[in-house]
């Protein structure tokens, strides 16, 4: 009974050396690839022994230059966003090449990278878009522009009544190419408040996918940390 106690205890110390083993190999791949060593590193060190030192194999960590961060309009903060989902696939192609992890690992990275390049597209679309947009000539701010002209220009100028005429009174003088030419003022200033309209709408729906993107990537980010967790 002694001796199979005593073979008994042999075999689960293998076991457990074998486990720690396997928890040490697991831990320093975590600190390769997260840079910090976990704190279960501590339960496979001997009595005395030090931390073992460990190098990156692979680079995922990037950095945003500071004039984009310093800008806060809405082009911007897509620039922002764009270069941000570039240094993803950066990260996701370096990832996507690495063919020390097994054949699962590397099917679920490759389909991470797809995901990533769609995204930073659309968002490249996105941007180029925003910019076509904000180049078109802002048809209401020339207008209060002139009218402020016309204000400052006519502010020393005092208005003086007149006697009403009657309609009638007069013969209407115009040329027939003069009453052309109003009516064409007439219909430039009508196309150019319907033009309007859809631009609005056009900077209004930019708005929304600005914020949706702002949401999937906060997804994606989320999903990315679990991942480098796990």
């Amino acid at each position: 009974l002694y001796q199979e106690l005593k073979k008994r205890k042999n075999i689960l110390e293998e076991k457990l050396l074998a486990k720690l083993d396997e928890l040490r190999e697991v831990c320093i791949q975590e600190a390769e690839i997260t840079g910090e060593m976990p704190r279960e590193i501590y339960k496979t060190l001997m009595p005395g022994e030090g931390e073992p030192k460990v190098k990156r194999r692979i680079g995922t960590a990037f950095s945003l230059s500071d004039d984009v961060l310093k800008k806060n309009d809405r082009i911007s903060m897509l620039e922002t966003d764009v270069e941000l989902h570039r240094k993803i696939v950066a990260a996701a192609e370096r990832l996507a090449k690495d063919k020390s992890a097994n054949k699962s690992v590397r099917k679920k990275r490759q389909k991470d990278l797809v995901a990533a390049t769609q995204k930073l597209r659309g968002l490249e679309i996105g941007l180029h878009q925003l910019r076509l947009s904000t180049s078109k000539p802002d048809v209401s701010e020339t207008k209060q522009t002139w009218s402020n002209i016309l204000n400052r220009n006519g502010s020393n100028m005092v208005a003086k009544s007149c006697p009403a005429t009657p309609r009638g009174s007069f013969p209407d003088l115009s040329t027939d190419n003069e009453k052309c030419d109003i009516d064409d003022e007439k219909d430039t200033d009508y196309r150019q408040n319907n033009n309007i309209r859809p631009y609005r709408f056009t900077l209004i729906l930019l708005n929304a996918l600005s914020l949706l993107n702002h949401f999937i990537f906060l997804i994606f980010c989320f999903i990315l940390f679990i991942y480098i967790l796990v």
